[in-house]
């Protein structure tokens, strides 16, 4: 009868290690997903910065809207970086204020 219990005690251990080995090897696999997570919003955030074209959907815009984007294609390749943080203030202040 001791046999038998050793032999369920045994049993139980040799579960719980595999049952931890499994939860760490949970863990790291979500560590793993988190860190891959990171490195493709960072890729992606690589790739939009050194694009050197972009494409704008104007087909729902304002006639206003429109102008401002056309003026601003114009006039880009003559822009300053003073005048580009000027108007990068201006989108953030924007935002902010939920316009």
């Amino acid at each position: 009868m001791k046999l038998i219990i050793e032999a369920i005690e045994a049993k139980l251990q040799a579960q719980k290690d595999d049952i931890f080995f499994k939860d760490l090897q949970i863990q790291d696999l979500k560590e793993q997903l988190a860190a891959a997570e990171k490195e493709i919003a960072e890729l992606k955030q690589a790739i939009e910065e050194s694009k050197t074209s972009i494409k704008i959907n104007l087909s729902r815009s304002s006639i206003t809207q429109r102008s401002a984007a056309i003026q601003f294609q114009r006039s880009f390749d003559d822009m300053d970086d003073e005048t580009a943080k000027e108007i990068l203030e201006i989108i953030a202040r924007n935002k902010k204020s939920g316009l």
